[in-house]
């Protein structure tokens, strides 16, 4: 779904607002797991873990979500939802880790938690913000402090080597063009 497709839609603006909400509803009647912005997700790594094809489902579930509202044009925010996802990805390679007897139960918390930071600084590109927000998320952990810094700035490295825009830039480049048309 694009929002040039939204906009084409022959209904009123009201109903083109109504729609992600119509769309995100029929999902939740089958699966309430996937309510809200993703902190229970985030907490998955720390409690009782599910499987990795239960994990696969919640992140490409959270992205068609997040896209259905992104897509809507209806102001929202992308910020919590890309740090579950992210803390979806390091719960999945953990526990892949795991399944393979490389790592125990508790170091999938720790893929967790470093995938969050180098998701956040790959999409968003602040990787201090990341590297402060996810110690300060996990209870001011200082000893996962230098695995954060490595993870963040090397997320971030390779986010601009590909030369990705940043989140943020890319949204307000749309609705400058938005606006202009």
């Amino acid at each position: 779904m694009e929002k040039k497709f939204i906009k084409k839609l022959p209904i009123s603006q009201t109903m083109k607002s109504i729609l992600p909400f119509f769309m995100t509803s029929l999902f939740l009647l089958f699966d309430q797991r996937l309510l809200g912005s993703g902190e229970n997700f985030i907490a998955l790594a720390g409690g009782e873990n599910v499987g990795i094809s239960v994990l696969l489902y919640f992140y490409f579930m959270k992205l068609l979500l997040l896209l259905i509202a992104f897509c809507s044009g209806i102001p929202g925010g992308i910020f919590f939802p890309l740090l579950a996802m992210g803390s979806l990805v390091g719960n999945f390679y953990g526990s892949v880790l795991f399944n393979l007897d490389l790592v125990g139960q508790n170091e999938i918390l720790i893929f967790s938690m470093l995938a969050m930071a180098a998701h956040f600084s790959s999409i968003v590109r602040a990787p201090l913000t990341g590297m402060f927000l996810i110690i300060e998320m996990t209870g001011g952990r200082i000893d996962f402090f230098l695995p954060i810094i490595i993870v963040s700035s090397v997320a971030y490295l390779v986010a601009e080597n590909f030369r990705n825009e940043p989140i943020y830039e890319s949204l307000l480049e749309i609705m400058v063009k938005n606006k202009s048309k």
